[in-house]
């Protein structure tokens, strides 16, 4: 309350002695067309502005007299004094200058790179001496579609850098069309691309930029012509990138003779070494910036305006073009200062003043802004909270035709498509095998409360003639450090061994498609009790369980159903260990949560152990039973790239001390149907997994993406993504004699490790992958169809 009293006193008083604004047009003076990004300095200070498009201007004064300088490539500067605030908007015309030259010849020695020889040597010398500094920064953010705008976000803040720290923002001001809430307004500065850096980043790729110390490895600079800036001269140079993998730019920087500093850029991504992965068709974006050095020795930017459009589509789904335009003036320069410590007491790098937003909810308090144009202006009256982003970009096609409900059914909250919520909470459960045969059911999930969740399920095994049922409880406590507690009741069928890459809705499709059913099955009757909670610091969840079960086999007569009617015999279902299983677990998860198929590299390991012992908890069973699994990402070559080429590993390991009942055992999986293949699998394994009370295994993947198709020239398969991958899978299991013996039927499991490599074909359809793999401890070539590695 303190803190929003002395903000309403503060800008109450400045009512009294706020400054003044001066607003106007800059243009040709021979043509009178606008200048558009016309630069206005107030002299002998770090102060200034930009014109917008239309070469419009707002620029605050806080005294007056005041002179102003008024600058732009190609015309003399004019420097303009006002002795008092003018009452209308001023005209302020520039005066182009031709600059007579000669034709401009290379030589053996190319002048455009001895001129960014210097502009890099020069750069370095007062870049050295730049520890930090702090900046008001003006941001605009206009997103549209083919017919309309469709928001404007603005937002005016304090911009904090530090050399060592890197950027911090403070947004004190905001104003958006009405169909963006205050949380929604993304229009921030602290990720304005600086083009003096040596690398910018540009939607994740790290390209290079034209000042980097080791720019000529990326490209050739050419002098194009010779431009004024009042008595100076400016060399117009060129950028041909040479690399042919790594990011660049194509354009054109305007380097200031005499200071060797570079005054302007105008780029685009170089479309040769830039691609995207589905969905992204099209991206095309380009920038301009400028830079002044106050008359001081640090050039600094002073805008950057940023002008693009995406294209999305799938398969099915087509949206329409999103435009997009970016301004940004900063202006107010505070040079080597020191900066607040609380700002980088932790990882936030932008922060939302609410109270100073709060009192100045219309956007008034502040007047110097890049002026709105016209358009923009009217999107700010005729834009309304109903005009939603799902309105403005609806996608056509046929898929999205059945997955995009109507209006109408939009205010039932109905939707349609297999697996949809058919309403609120509630989802169906159904899935096939071969002992079971049809499992019909539903789920529930909802919250009473914040804190409180339910979950409820009901199912009809049409086989067995039996039904499955859970239901559960989960509670959060506390806020900053939450726990969870889960209680959770289950009756229904258990598979011998959990796999991580088959669910068995998955599994389903092939039995009914006419393959051997995956798993084998068994009557569980469980109790599961667990207290969980993360530590965000470390991105670590620790979980303990209390499990107390009851285990009984199936009825052992199997259907050959399927769908095609097939002339197949499923295997048998064995018989279990049956008896009361009591055991405590502990679960210990780090990084990202687990994807599966390989779509995605990922940074993991899961830990888990469960005990059980008779003389604790009254168990029949006796064993300890540790799993590991780990999963890396590592960027190998290329890293400047969006997606650089990486190595992916999948380590997973098991053991058990004492006797493990049968239903226990653990699992190493194997490719699915004859032939669908996804990364954590044995490629060249068909059918059946290996299982065992011990195993190991590790899988790898090198994804060189489409880097040998553009090496080779062929760059219609970048532009589709599609790429190589070289892979290979290692690992044994061992059966004890015991349980193999209750198997009821010849298992996959083999007395050797298993070694398999192959290579894979990427983005076919955009969605899947073609895999070749040849086994190496015995003959063999396989192929398999599995979901593409996109990122």
């Amino acid at each position: 309350m303190i803190k929003y009293i002395l903000l309403f006193i503060v800008f109450t008083l400045n009512l009294f002695g706020q400054s003044k604004s001066i607003k106007g047009f800059i243009a040709d003076e021979k043509t009178g067309e606008p200048l558009s990004a016309a630069n206005l300095q107030i002299v002998g200070t770090y102060h200034g502005t930009v014109t917008n498009v239309y070469g419009e201007f707002i620029l605050k004064v806080e005294k007056f007299p005041v002179d102003i300088a008024v600058s732009y490539i190609g015309y003399a500067i004019k420097n303009v004094t006002f002795n008092h605030p003018p009452e209308k908007p001023v005209s302020i015309l520039l005066k182009p200058i031709l600059l007579e030259t000669e034709t401009i010849v290379v030589t053996a020695e190319n002048p455009a790179m001895n001129i960014m020889r210097k502009v890099i040597k020069n750069k370095q010398k007062w870049l050295a001496k730049l520890k930090t500094f702090k900046a008001e920064a003006y941001t605009r953010v206009v997103l549209a579609n083919d017919s309309s705008i469709v928001s404007v976000a603005e937002s005016i803040s304090d911009l904090f850098w530090d050399k060592e720290r890197g950027a911090r923002e403070v947004v004190i001001s905001q104003r958006e069309t009405k169909n963006l809430k205050k949380s929604r307004n993304f229009a921030f500065s602290v990720n304005v691309e600086n083009f003096y850096d040596d690398e910018i980043k540009i939607m994740n790729y790290r390209v290079v930029g034209p000042t980097h110390p080791d720019a000529f490895e990326f490209y050739e600079f050419k002098l194009l012509r010779l431009e004024a800036f009042d008595k100076d001269t400016v060399f117009v140079i060129e950028l041909v990138p040479t690399a042919l993998l790594n990011p660049t730019f194509i354009g054109t920087v305007s380097i200031l003779n005499k200071e060797f500093a570079m005054l302007a850029i105008d780029v685009k991504p170089n479309p040769e070494n830039i691609f995207f992965p589905m969905p992204i068709d099209e991206w095309n974006v380009a920038y301009k910036q400028q830079f002044r050095n106050f008359g001081r020795k640090f050039w600094l930017p002073v805008d950057m305006r940023a002008i693009g459009e995406i294209k999305i589509s799938f398969p099915g789904m087509d949206f329409p073009r999103i435009k997009y335009s970016n301004s940004v003036r900063l202006t107010d320069y505070h040079v080597n200062v020191d900066l607040p410590d609380s700002l980088y007491k932790d990882d936030r790098v932008v922060r939302v003043d609410t109270a100073a937003v709060a009192l100045d909810s219309s956007f008034t308090r502040r007047r110097e802004i890049i002026p709105l144009t016209k358009e923009e202006e009217a999107a700010y009256i005729t834009i309304d909270s109903t005009d939603s982003f799902k309105k403005a970009f609806r996608p056509k096609g046929l898929l999205a035709d059945m997955l995009i409900e109507d209006d109408e059914e939009e205010d039932n909250n109905n939707t349609i498509g297999v697996g949809a919520k058919i309403f609120k909470g509630f989802s169906p459960d159904l899935a096939y095998n071969r002992v079971e045969e049809g499992h019909l059911g539903f789920k529930y999930k909802g919250y009473i409360g914040k804190k409180l969740k339910v979950k409820v399920g009901l199912a009809f095994k049409t086989g067995i003639k039996r039904w499955g049922y859970n239901y559960g409880l989960e509670y959060t406590f506390g806020q900053k450090k939450p726990v969870v507690f889960e209680a959770d009741y289950f009756l229904g069928s258990g598979m011998n061994y959990e796999s991580e890459n088959y669910h068995p809705v998955i599994t389903s499709v092939g039995t009914l498609l006419g393959a051997q059913d995956y798993f084998d099955y068994y009557w569980k009757q469980a109790a599961t009790f667990k207290l969980s909670h993360k530590i965000w610091k470390f991105n670590t969840r620790f979980t303990g369980l209390l499990n107390i079960e009851k285990h009984e086999s199936l009825p052992s007569q199997i259907s050959n159903y399927n769908l095609f009617g097939r002339d197949i015999s499923q295997r048998p279902n064995p018989n279990i260990d049956a008896g009361n299983l009591r055991s405590l677990g502990l679960k210990i998860h780090w990084g990202n949560r687990f994807v599966p198929f390989g779509v995605a590299g990922q940074k993991r390991v899961d830990l888990s152990i469960e005990h059980s012992n008779p003389q604790i908890m009254a168990s029949d069973f006796s064993f300890t039973q540790y799993k590991l699994n780990v999963n890396w990402n590592f960027r190998t070559f290329l890293q400047r790239r969006f997606m650089p080429n990486t190595l992916d590993l999948f380590f997973s390991a098991g053991f058990v001390n004492g006797d493990l009942p049968v239903q226990k055992l653990g699992v190493l999986d194997a490719s699915l149907f004859k032939g669908f293949t996804p990364f954590g699998t044995f490629k060249t394994n068909r059918g059946l997994p290996y299982i065992g009370e011990k195993y190991w295994s590790l899988f790898w993947e090198h994804n060189f993406r489409s880097v040998p198709f553009e090496l080779l020239g062929w760059r219609w398969f970048a532009e589709k993504n599609i790429g190589i991958i070289v892979f290979g899978g290692h690992g044994q299991s061992w059966l004890s004699a015991a349980n193999k013996s209750k198997l009821n039927y010849i298992n996959n499991n083999i007395n050797r490790v298993h070694n398999e490599v192959g290579v894979s074909l990427n983005g076919l359809l955009s969605f899947f992958r073609v895999d070749v793999a040849w086994r190496l401890d015995r003959p063999g070539t396989y192929l398999g169809v599995s979901t593409l590695r996109w990122f």
